[in-house]
């Protein structure tokens, strides 16, 4: 099975079995170096996909790392790759990324596996 191909897959299964996922970020501000004046305030950016979120495993619940009531949401390749401190709204409730892994095969992302906790 190709990149291509396990992409696809993983895509249409989150599509048939997952749910609505929105991701949203607010990029870095541009300083001028030379005034130190905000030459461009950052903005806010929203990603939308497909995703499949579900309890962790007792087991997994360390009290440090994973909290009890924390949400792992499996996540379609998006256009961007989420990164922590992110915040995303799965059933309409906010929850900020806390960890985040990717699945790859032969170089390319095929899924994202996310740490939610509640905001």
């Amino acid at each position: 099975m190709t990149a291509a191909t396990s992409i696809a897959t993983a895509e249409r299964l989150l599509q048939r079995f997952g749910e609505a996922v929105t991701l949203t970020y607010t990029t870095d501000s541009v300083i001028d170096p030379a005034t130190g004046d905000v030459d461009h305030e950052g903005e806010t950016v929203i990603v939308t996909g497909n995703g499949y979120p579900a309890d962790y495993m007792a087991k997994d619940v360390d009290g440090a790392n994973i909290l009890q009531g924390d949400i792992r949401l499996i996540l379609e390749k998006l256009s961007v790759r989420p990164q922590k401190g992110w915040t995303a709204t799965v059933d309409s409730k906010s929850y900020r990324v806390m960890d985040v892994k990717t699945i790859r095969k032969t170089g390319n992302d095929i899924i994202t596996i996310c740490q939610l906790r509640a905001q």
